[in-house]
C-alpha cells in the first residue's frame, strides 16, 4: 500500500547544523503509567545520508513508512500485506537493518522516562511541572549539553516532534513553559516543529526508539538485555561503533530525592 507523499523527504527551510527529532510514548504496566520522550540529534550531512539509506530500505522491502509497533505486529491494514510476505522473525531482521542506519548516521540519542503514577502520588498537592514538561526539559538539557561539545556545531537548535494528536498539545505547552522559565533554552533553541512521521523519515527513526523504550518497561527489566530485539540498537556488533546515548529514568526513588527541586514555588 502506497500512501500519498510516502517518498517525501524532509526539506529544511532554514539552514542549521543541528536538527533533533523526537517522539514520545506512554505505556501502562503493573498499574503504573510510564511516559517517555526520546530522540536523536545529528548534523545536516549525516541526516542527508540517513535520508538516502532509510528511503532505500523502505523501497527495498516495499514498506510505505516505518511505524515500529504496527510493523512488528502486522495487524493494521497498512501492514497486512507485509505480514503475509515476512514472518515475525524476518520483520525483526528488517527492523535491525533500519536500526543499523540510525547507528551509522546519528550523532546522539537521548531518552528520558518517568513513572507518571509515582510522580503524581509523591507530589500530590504540590505545584509541579507536568510529566511531559519534566521529560521535555531533561531531554533538551542533555541534548544541548552534548551538542555544545561537537566541533563546528552551529546553533541554535531546531526541534522536530511527531505530530501525534494525542501528544502534540502537551509537547507544545511544555515548550512554551520551558522557554518562559529558562533563558538559556530561549537562547539556544530557535523553534519547534511538528511533522508527520509517515512523511518525515527522521521522525520514523525516533518512533523506533520510543517503541524500544516502551517495550523495556513492559519487560519488567527496565534495562537493555541481549534477549531484546532492540539490543543492538545501542551496541554495535564490533563493540566499537556504538551509538552515543544518554538516558534518565525518574522512578519513585529519584522523584523523592529531587522532590524539592521539582516543586514549583
Amino acid at each position: 500500500m502506497a500512501l500519498p507523499f510516502a517518498g517525501f523527504r524532509f526539506r529544511r527551510a532554514i539552514t542549521l547544523a543541528i536538527h533533533a527529532f523526537f517522539d514520545d510514548s506512554r505505556v501502562t504496566h503493573s498499574e503504573h503509567v510510564y511516559e517517555c520522550l526520546v530522540g536523536f540529534a545529528s548534523n545536516d550531512d549525516n541526516w542527508n545520508a540517513f535520508d538516502e539509506k532509510w528511503q532505500g530500505l523502505l523501497i527495498r522491502f516495499n514498506i510505505p513508512f516505518m511505524h515500529t509497533s504496527d510493523f512488528l505486529a502486522g495487524e493494521t491494514a497498512v501492514y497486512a500485506d507485509i505480514k503475509k510476505r515476512y514472518t515475525a522473525v524476518q520483520r525483526l531482521e528488517i527492523l535491525r537493518e533500519f536500526i543499523g542506519v540510525i547507528r551509522s548516521h546519528v550523532f546522539f540519542g537521548v531518552a528520558v522516562a518517568i513513572d507518571a503514577t509515582a510522580y503524581r502520588d509523591i507530589l500530590q498537592g504540590h505545584k509541579k511541572p507536568s510529566t511531559t514538561e519534566l521529560c521535555f526539559q531533561r531531554v533538551l538539557r542533555r541534548t544541548l549539553t552534548r551538542v555544545q561539545t561537537w566541533p563546528n556545531s552551529k546553533g541554535p537548535l531546531l526541534l522536530i516532534f511527531d505530530d501525534s494528536q494525542a501528544s502534540s498539545g502537551r509537547v507544545l505547552n511544555a515548550y512554551h513553559s520551558v522557554r518562559a522559565h529558562h533563558v538559556d533554552f530561549r537562547n539556544e533553541v530557535q523553534s519547534i516543529t511538528f511533522a508527520d512521521a509517515r512523511q518525515v523519515l527522521q521522525v520514523q527513526a525516533a518512533d523506533v526508539f520510543a517503541c524500544a523504550v516502551s517495550r523495556e518497561f513492559r519487560s519488567d527489566a527496565l534495562r537493555w538485555q541481549k534477549t531484546s530485539p532492540f539490543y543492538d540498537f545501542l551496541l554495535a556488533a564490533d563493540g566499537v561503533n556504538n551509538l552515543p546515548y544518554e538516558e534518565e529514568f525518574w522512578n519513585a526513588e529519584k522523584i523523592e530525592r529531587h522532590k524539592s527541586e521539582i516543586i514549583e514555588p
